[in-house]
C-alpha cells in the first residue's frame, strides 16, 4: 500500500499506539550536484536498506527523497534504540540522516503523527547543519 493511500485509509480509524518515524537524508541535494543522481540513488537505497533492517515487519514509505516508517507495534517499543543503529550504520557508510519520532497510545489517523515526526526530523536537520558544512564529505 502506498503512503497517500495508507494516509487516508487511516482517517476514521483509531491506531493504538501510534508511532511514526520521518527520515531524511542530509547531503543529498549536494551529492546529487556533485556526484550525479546516481550516486544519490545509491544513498537513499543504502538509507531504505537500513531502514528495512530495523523495522522489518513495519511499514516503509518513500514520500520524494524522505522516508516514512511506521514501525510494527513489536518494533515501536525500542523505536529509539533502532533508529540509532539505523543511523550509525548508515554514517559508517559516509552518509548522515536526520529523523523525528512521534509517538502517542492512540490517535485517529496518521496525518497529524506524520506531521509532529516530521517537525522533529526538521528540527534535527536545523541542528545538524548548524555543525556541519552543507558541502559533501563523501
Amino acid at each position: 500500500m502506498g503512503y497517500r493511500e495508507l494516509l487516508h485509509k487511516s482517517e476514521q480509524r483509531t491506531i493504538s499506539p501510534a508511532i511514526c518515524v520521518y527520515i531524511d537524508a542530509n547531503g543529498l541535494h549536494e551529492l546529487n550536484n556533485e556526484r550525479g543522481h546516481e550516486a544519490g540513488d545509491l544513498m537513499l537505497r543504502f538509507v531504505a536498506e537500513s531502514l528495512m533492517e530495523q523495522f522489518p515487519k513495519g511499514s516503509l514509505c518513500r514520500v520524494g527523497d524522505e522516508f516514512v516508517v511506521f514501525p510494527a507495534p513489536a518494533e515501536g517499543q525500542t523505536c529509539e534504540d533502532r533508529m540509532r543503529s539505523a543511523s550509525a550504520s548508515i554514517t559508517a557508510q559516509g552518509y548522515s540522516i536526520s529523523y523525528g519520532i512521534a509517538a502517542h497510545e492512540s490517535v485517529v489517523g496518521l496525518r497529524e503523527l506524520v506531521r509532529e515526526a516530521d517537525e522533529k526530523m526538521l528540527e534535527s536537520k536545523r541542528a545538524y547543519y548548524a555543525e556541519h558544512d552543507r558541502r559533501v564529505r563523501k
